[in-house]
């Protein structure tokens, strides 16, 4: 503590809050957040006749709570819409099996948005009519997409400063109970960031410590497991006013 006296003032984020994806990334490029990838030509499955699947599909790096999407159509080998058929959109959540969890049935235009909880592998199905069925991952009766997989970061508030007790506060979502956070502290943007406090949540994910009488950076971070990529949360700024 500084024993001139003085309190934390006011806070400042250098963050913003997460914004819906709608892009596309491809695989190749999956360490980014944000982009737009096509399906590509290349179908797996028994069919040769140059069926194929064009359109996008949305980040394959998300933050819990968004949604990703898997829009286009199916054409011949022509470039021809075809106009009969089934497209399924299965997926397999982490340590879980294939489901099959969409059909759409107009496979000139189709559209899926779904909100994974943790990480969850997609793979998008054409069966043609009088085919039977099929479901995503079986190649016996369908062409399919390559698997997407999708990953999904925690979620951290901002950091909040409470001056009186002098103590930062913050929620990881999912529920991330009984488990620990980080929280670091860097002198400038730019500067390298530096262990502050290590901390364990709450039976609600809530977290809390105390923090110097001093200007400085501070965000809050977890690590990457169960599904999930590392959290980390926005910047907040502590800046002490003299009285």
């Amino acid at each position: 503590m500084d024993r001139r006296g003085g309190t934390i003032g006011a806070a400042v984020s250098l963050g913003t809050a997460a914004l819906l994806l709608i892009g596309g990334l491809s695989p190749a490029l999956a360490a980014a957040d944000s982009g737009d990838a096509p399906f590509g030509r290349a179908t797996t499955g028994a069919s040769t006749d140059g069926t194929q699947f064009v359109g996008k599909y949305s980040a394959l790096r998300i933050d819990f709570g968004q949604r990703w999407r898997a829009a286009g159509g199916v054409e011949s080998a022509d470039g021809t819409p075809v106009s009969g058929g089934t497209v399924l959109l299965g997926a397999k959540a982490w340590h879980g099996s294939w489901k099959q969890i969409r059909t759409d049935r107009t496979p000139a235009s189709f559209d899926f948005v779904v909100t994974p909880k943790k990480r969850t592998a997609y793979q998008l199905c054409y069966v043609a009519p009088g085919a039977g069925t099929s479901t995503a991952a079986s190649t016996d009766t369908a062409q399919c997409t390559t698997v997407m997989t999708v990953m999904v970061r925690r979620v951290l508030t901002l950091p909040v400063v409470h001056s009186a007790k002098r103590t930062l506060t913050g929620r990881v979502a999912p529920s991330y109970r009984h488990r620990r956070v980080v929280i670091q502290r860097s002198r400038c943007r730019g500067c390298e960031w530096h262990r502050a406090r290590t901390t364990v949540t709450t039976k609600d994910s809530r977290w809390q410590v105390r923090i110097p009488v001093r200007k400085m950076r501070y965000r809050a971070v977890v690590r990457a497991s169960r599904g999930y990529l590392r959290g980390v949360s926005p910047v907040q700024i502590v800046v002490v006013r003299r009285g």
